[in-house]
C-alpha cells in the first residue's frame, strides 16, 4: 500500500466519531420536528444532514483504507466494514431526500436504517479496540482465580501447528468439590493461552493485530510480529513478549498499554516459566516443573549453573524450583501473599527502607543503612520475623548482628541475596548460611572470617556469587574456592576488571603558542611569529601617531603597533584598507 494512503486510513479514528454526534443530531430535530407538528428546525436539520453525510462518507473511505491493511482482519472486521459503508450510503440518501421529497417521511426511513446501521457499526468497532464484550463486562462476576488441576494428553505437533487458542474452561465447582482436571488439555492451553485470551487479545486476536502480531494461535505466537519473534525458547531475556510486560507503565514500548488492563505479577512469572522451560504448546507439564510464580531480582547478573548440592533434599514443602535456564532467568518462586503492613510500617518507624524488588511484586528489599549501627541480633529478629515469607534482598551492613542472627535468616524461604559486610560473624557461624537453598548472593566483604569459612561457602547449593573483599580469607583459599567452585563467581578485589584496549595518539598542536614542555624564550622567531612582541611598523596605520606597543596585535605572522586602544578596532573592521601604511 501507498504509504500516504495508508496514512489516510489512519485518520479513521479521528473522522469516525463526527458522523455519529451529526447523525444523532439531525435525529433529534426530526423527533422534535415530528412531536410539535414544526417545520422551523427543518432548515437545521437539512444542513447538519449533508455535514452528517460528508463525514460519513469519510469516515467509511479511511476505514476501508485502514481494513486493507495487515493489522485487522477476519469477519469482524468484515462486517464492521460493510455496516460503515451502509452509513455512509444511508446518510447521503438522508440528505438528498431534504431537498427532493416533498414528504418528510422518505427522509425519516432512511434516516432510521442509517441509525439502524450505526449502532451495530460502533458496537464491532469497540469489540476490535477493546476486546469482546467490553459494553457489558463491568456486569460480568469476578470470581476468584482458583488453581488449575490438569492431567493433561498432549496434541501432537501437527495439531498444535496453527490451532486458535481457547481459554480452557474453569466453573466453579459445587460447594466441597474438585473441580475436575480437563484431560484435553496442554500446560499452554490450561496456563498461558488464557493470560493471552485476556491481556492480548484485543489488539493482537482474531479481529486486530497490531504490528503484524497475531497472538489467538499457536502459529502466530511461533512467527512473531513484523519486529520478529516475541518469544525465544528458554530464553526469557531475548523474549520481548515478557520485556515489554516487564518495562515500567508509562514507558511508550509497555505492553499492553496503559489504559488496556494490566497482566498481574503472577500472570508474567507463569508465562516467563513457560518459555524457561521450553516454551512447549505440546506438553503436559513444564520440563523441568517450573513453581507457580517467576520473580527476577533487582539487577540480576547472567548466573551460571551451580554445582550439584550435596544435600537435594528441600528444607521446605514447597521449594523454589530449579529454572529451565539459570543464565535467562535468574530464579522460580512461590509468590508469598501481600506482606503485613503493620511490619513494614514498623520498619519505616525505625529509619529503614523497604521497597518491592519489582513492580507489583511481594518480595521486599530491607537495608536498614541509615540506622545500621542500633540493629542487633534481638531487634533484627522482632523486626524482620513478620516479614520472612517476603524478604528476598536484605541488607545487614556494618550491623551488630552475629552469627545468632545466621540460623533466622537461613531459614528465610524467597532470600536470594545477603549483605553481611562489616559484620561480626564468623568462620564458624557461617556454617548455617548452609542450610538455605535460596541464597544466590552473598556479601562477605570487610568481615574478619578465615580460610575455615571455605567449606560452609562451597556447601551452600544455590550460591551464584559471592563478595570476600577484605574478609581474611587468604589468597591461597581464594584459589581453592576458584578451583572446586569454579561456575561460582568470586569477587575479592584481587583480579583486575578492566583491560586497556586502546591508548590515545600523540598529540601534535597545529596553533603557534610554544610546544608543551618547552620555555617560550627558546621559540624561535620562524617557528613562533608572534615570539618576538617588536611591532613591524612605528606609525600607527589609522592615525598615523607613533605606536605604544601594549596596544599591539598579530596579523597574518607579523605584530602591528597602534597608538590607543581604539585603533586596532578600526582595523580590524578593514585590514586591507591600512596595509599600505605599514612599514
Amino acid at each position: 500500500m501507498n504509504p500516504w494512503l495508508e496514512v489516510f486510513g489512519r485518520f479513521h479514528p479521528l473522522m469516525l466519531h463526527m458522523p455519529i454526534g451529526l447523525l444523532a443530531g439531525v435525529a433529534a430535530i426530526e423527533a422534535i420536528t415530528l412531536l410539535k407538528r414544526d417545520a422551523a428546525w427543518v432548515p437545521v436539520a437539512r444542513f447538519i444532514a449533508v455535514l452528517a453525510a460528508g463525514s460519513a462518507v469519510l469516515a467509511a473511505g479511511t476505514g476501508y483504507v485502514l481494513s486493507l491493511g495487515d493489522d485487522y482482519n477476519g469477519p469482524t472486521v468484515e462486517l464492521h466494514r460493510n455496516l460503515g459503508i451502509a452509513v455512509a450510503i444511508a446518510a447521503v440518501l438522508t440528505a438528498a431526500l431534504y431537498f427532493h421529497a416533498r414528504s418528510p417521511w422518505p427522509r425519516r426511513i432512511a434516516l432510521a436504517i442509517c441509525l439502524g446501521c450505526l449502532l451495530p457499526a460502533g458496537h464491532l468497532g469497540a469489540t476490535m479496540t477493546h476486546g469482546e464484550n467490553f459494553l457489558f463486562a463491568p456486569l460480568d462476576p469476578k470470581p476468584e482465580p482458583r488453581a488449575k488441576t490438569v492431567s493433561p494428553a498432549p496434541a501432537t505437533a501437527s495439531q498444535a501447528a496453527g490451532q486458535e487458542i481457547r481459554a480452557v474452561p474453569d466453573a466453579a465447582p459445587a460447594s466441597g468439590e474438585q473441580a475436575a482436571p480437563n484431560p484435553s488439555a496442554t500446560h499452554f492451553d490450561a496456563v498461558i493461552a488464557p493470560i493471552l485470551a485476556s491481556r492480548c487479545s484485543s489488539c493482537h486476536g482474531a479481529t486486530k493485530q497490531k504490528g503484524e502480531l497475531a497472538l489467538h494461535t499457536r502459529e502466530g505466537i511461533l512467527k512473531g510480529g513484523e519486529y520478529g519473534p516475541v518469544i525465544v525458547a528458554g530464553n526469557v531475556k531475548d523474549s520481548d513478549l515478557v520485556a515489554r510486560m516487564r518495562l515500567p507503565i508509562d514507558d511508550d514500548d509497555h505492553m499492553p498499554p496503559r489504559a488496556k488492563p494490566q497482566p498481574t505479577a503472577q500472570e508474567i512469572a507463569l508465562i516467563e516459566a513457560w518459555i524457561a522451560a521450553g516454551a512447549s504448546f505440546t506438553s503436559a507439564t513444564l520440563e523441568p516443573a517450573a513453581a507457580t510464580s517467576v520473580v527476577p531480582l533487582i539487577n540480576p547478573a547472567k548466573a551460571p549453573a551451580t554445582d550439584t548440592p550435596k544435600n537435594p533434599e528441600p528444607k521446605s514443602s514447597t521449594p523454589a524450583a530449579e529454572p529451565h535456564n539459570a543464565e535467562n532467568l535468574v530464579v522460580a518462586v512461590h509468590q508469598p501473599a501481600e506482606a503485613p503492613i503493620a511490619a513494614i510500617q514498623a520498619l519505616r518507624d525505625r529509619f529503614i527502607h523497604v521497597a518491592p524488588i519489582a513492580q507489583t511484586s511481594t518480595l521486599l528489599l530491607v537495608d536498614p543503612a541509615a540506622v545500621n549501627t542500633q540493629l542487633d541480633d534481638r531487634q533484627t529478629h522482632e523486626l524482620l520475623a513478620p516479614l520472612q515469607a517476603n524478604l528476598a534482598d536484605v541488607s545487614l551492613a556494618r550491623t551488630k548482628v552475629t552469627d545468632a542472627s545466621l540460623p533466622f535468616l537461613a531459614a528465610m524461604p524467597q532470600l536470594h541475596r545477603l549483605d553481611l559486610r562489616g559484620t561480626s560473624i564468623s568462620s564458624g557461624g557461617l556454617g548455617a548460611l548452609k542450610s538455605s537453598t535460596t541464597i544466590r548472593e552473598l556479601v562477605l566483604s570487610q568481615t574478619q572470617l578465615d580460610d575455615a569459612a571455605l567449606g560452609a561457602i562451597m556447601e551452600m547449593p544455590s550460591l551464584r556469587r559471592v563478595y570476600l573483599w577484605k574478609s581474611g580469607i587468604t589468597a591461597e583459599g581464594l584459589d581453592r574456592l576458584r578451583r572446586e567452585r569454579p561456575a561460582l563467581i568470586v569477587d575479592a578485589g584481587d583480579r583486575a576488571v578492566t583491560t586497556i584496549t586502546t591508548t590515545e595518539a600523540d598529540v601534535k598542536f597545529t596553533s603557534d603558542a610554544p610546544a608543551l614542555g618547552v620555555p617560550a624564550a627558546t621559540q624561535t622567531a620562524a617557528a613562533s611569529p608572534a615570539a618576538n612582541l617588536t611591532p613591524v611598523n612605528t606609525v600607527c596605520p589609522v592615525s598615523g601617531s607613533p605606536v605604544v606597543a601594549k596596544y599591539s596585535i598579530v596579523y597574518n605572522g607579523r605584530i602591528i603597533g597602534f597608538c590607543c586602544p581604539n585603533c586596532p578596532k578600526e582595523f580590524w573592521a578593514d585590514p586591507a584598507k591600512f596595509e599600505s601604511k605599514l612599514r
